[in-house]
């Protein structure tokens, strides 16, 4: 019964929230546990209402298409919502629980968890969802663990890192095998698995660089430096990837600099209005980053020009892009 009322909530609260037209991509916010949708194409984007009535969600990601999603909410049940550019959402209760959630990455029919007791991985999305593997992590209690998930080769990748020493590591969820230590390095964080899966962009924040892991399709990896400090690398650097762009995204305090790692080229940068506490994709164009000086949130569109405009979090209309701001409000620059 109480599932049932869950998931009840959850479907209403995504019906009242408008989901119509097309969507761009998603606002989650972990403080908040509130979710937001993006209408519109480049250039007239619509940052949706906050979801009401909705149970909490600790961790949320879409599809690439974004048409469904995995979201763990705040019972920590794993939820798969479907149709995401209709109307009307479904949404299921796989059953499955994560004690304690600490990541979700999703890739094609997979996705896979971390809780404080291992990894969950998470087959047949979004139609059949159910639990394909559970393992221990790479080490025990990692001060810090970066999960990539590789649908093809039906593989994941863990940066594993206790701040001084750490490694890569691999392992396929369909053999009984362990993990294997594809290479070690020093402090990684912000792994990234590239297309084909046989290259990764890690980031080591014991020497800050950024660096390009090949080879992990034969086992034989190695590793090229593609930034270092002098190129704006630092230790708290985070990192998106952009499939429509083939471009790594690296942000670090008021700039944004942009990667082709495939064909060897970069950084070209582009410089933000201030630095940013976070930064968080959004959909396959849009990058979601905060500026607490002026209580607002920046929607970074990857393809258009200006790159950057105001969504503060208080407004629910669409944002004039010459002002930078909501209509009505005034201007942040």
């Amino acid at each position: 019964m109480i599932r049932l009322l869950f998931l009840l909530t959850v479907g209403a609260a995504w019906a009242q929230s408008g989901m119509t037209g097309y969507v761009a991509g998603f606002l989650s916010d972990a403080r908040s546990g509130s979710v937001r949708p993006i209408y519109g194409m480049p250039g007239a984007q619509t940052l949706g209402p906050r979801l009401s009535g909705i149970a909490r969600i600790d961790k949320f990601a879409a599809s690439e298409t974004n048409d469904f999603a995995v979201a763990i909410a705040g019972n920590r049940h794993v939820v798969v919502l479907q149709n995401l550019r209709r109307g009307t959402i479904d949404t299921r209760d796989t059953g499955l629980v994560i004690s304690d959630p600490d990541s979700l990455v999703l890739s094609g029919s997979f996705a896979a968890a971390r809780d404080d007791a291992g990894i969950v991985v998470i087959g047949g999305l979004p139609q059949a969802a159910a639990q394909a593997a559970k393992f221990d992590l790479p080490v025990a209690s990692p001060k810090f663990l970066s999960l990539a998930i590789d649908a093809d080769h039906q593989r994941l990748l863990a940066a594993v890192g206790d701040g001084v020493t750490g490694g890569i590591y691999s392992r396929t969820w369909t053999s009984p095998d362990a993990w294997h230590l594809m290479r070690s390095v020093g402090s990684p964080q912000s792994l990234i698995l590239l297309p084909g899966g046989d290259q990764a962009v890690y980031l080591d924040s014991s020497a800050p660089a950024l660096w390009l892991v090949s080879g992990l399709n034969s086992g034989n990896a190695a590793a090229a430096m593609l930034a270092s400090e002098t190129d704006g690398v630092t230790a708290s650097a985070k990192l998106l990837y952009f499939d429509s762009i083939r471009r790594v995204a690296m942000a670090a305090g008021p700039r944004l600099a942009l990667f082709d790692p495939l064909r060897g080229e970069g950084p070209s940068s582009i410089d933000l209005p201030a630095a940013m506490t976070r930064f968080e994709r959004a959909g396959a164009d849009f990058v979601i980053l905060d500026q607490p000086a002026a209580s607002a949130t920046l929607m970074l569109d990857i393809h258009s020009t200006p790159f950057v405009y105001f969504v503060p979090a208080a407004c629910d209309a669409r944002v004039d892009r010459s002002r930078h701001t909501c209509p009505g409000t005034a201007s942040n620059q």
